[in-house]
């Protein structure tokens, strides 16, 4: 899960890369939209990750 989390990373900075680099406004904005949904997945994953250890942990 940790590996997935990591690569959603690079895609939000290419995502970065992509909107900066765009001289278009509507180039910007599906850059910006990327960027968006790039943090909803890494913010997902974590999500779940944090919940996949939650399950494993032992209970008192």
């Amino acid at each position: 899960m940790s590996g997935m989390n990591a690569l959603s990373g690079v895609t939000v900075l290419g995502a970065l890369v992509a909107a900066a680099m765009a001289v278009f406004t509507g180039s910007r904005l599906l850059g910006a939209l990327a960027i968006i949904l790039a943090m909803v997945n890494v913010a997902g994953g974590f999500l779940v990750t944090d919940r996949m250890f939650r399950m494993f942990k032992s209970k008192k």
